[in-house]
């Protein structure tokens, strides 16, 4: 009997590790610092002339008192785009996309994330804190740069699920671009679970609640698709069919929720926010037809 209790006790405290494993796998991970992220991004030819170019770094406060570090880049226009990249990763992520919209005759800004890049470190929310962020960056953006100019917002993997968050908060946008995003924290998290973890997915839902008794958060109330059921702001979902990730179900199924204008392109041969890297020229084909498609 003692044998049985201990083999209990053993399999209680391996499931409360594993559940603490996961959760900080997801809100204190390890993340890239601005200069990693900028070699990185080097390396992989994203950065084109983006050295050379005139801008101008400033932070915002967003509701809560916590500072975000901007960098706007000006394109002499009334269109604007925000955009917000992915877990871990830092706004070096988001210069290939900045290109497109610059040759758009966008004006662009990029922002690091809460918890990211030259941030305070904090605790990541996967979008529940970080899409009010989006929106103080909106108002801001408003603010700075007038009432009357065009903007809209691109957002990669978690900057995705933001982007789509923010919907909650009726921000006034022109269009979503969504790329490689979530529709559903849960989901996605039991996935991962099982497939690289190979962790009973219970786990997951012990996270959560661990999640919501220290930051205040549950995984289940990150459900971006939530978000898309009244949506009617045009929107683009890009996703490689090859994302070992986040599958591209997540933007079927939420390109299928979504009632308003909307376009999916599921690009051959692309891993995890890989879509630019495998087809560079398609990719922006993809969003100049899009916002062609919308502006008729």
């Amino acid at each position: 009997m003692e044998y049985f209790y201990i083999i209990v006790i053993v399999i209680a405290i391996l499931i409360l590790i594993t559940s603490i494993f996961l959760l900080i796998s997801v809100v204190h991970p390890r993340r890239y610092t601005l200069e990693k992220s900028k070699i990185r991004e080097q390396e992989r030819e994203a950065l084109g002339d983006y050295e050379k170019l005139y801008k101008e770094n400033y932070v915002v406060e967003s509701y809560d008192g916590y500072f975000l570090n901007v960098t706007y880049i000006p394109n002499n226009s009334k269109k604007f785009v925000i955009i917000s990249h992915g877990h871990t990763y830092t706004r070096y992520g988001s210069i290939k996309y900045l290109h497109i919209f610059r040759h758009l005759g966008y004006n662009v800004i990029i922002y690091d994330n809460r918890g990211h890049g030259a941030n305070k470190k904090v605790a990541i929310t996967m979008g529940y804190k970080e899409s009010r962020d989006l929106i103080e960056i909106i108002n801001d953006t408003y603010y700075r740069y007038g009432e009357d100019i065009y903007l809209g917002l691109h957002g990669e993997s978690m900057g995705s699920a933001i982007t789509n968050m923010a919907l909650k908060y009726h921000p006034k946008i022109a269009f979503i671009v969504s790329d490689c995003g979530y529709s559903d924290l849960m989901i996605l998290l039991a996935s991962l679970a099982r497939t690289k973890f190979h962790f009973p997915t219970f786990i997951i839902d012990i996270s959560s609640l661990f999640c919501k008794i220290l930051y205040g958060f549950s995984f289940w109330e990150i459900r971006p698709i939530q978000e898309l059921r009244t949506n009617n702001i045009p929107i683009c979902f890009i996703h490689g069919a090859n994302d070992k990730f986040i599958d591209y179900s997540h933007s079927q199924n939420m390109y299928q929720t979504n009632p308003g204008y909307k376009e999916i392109h599921i690009i051959s041969g692309a891993g995890h926010a890989k879509s630019w890297d495998v087809d560079k020229e398609g990719y922006q084909k993809i969003i100049t037809n899009f916002l062609e498609n919308i502006a008729k």
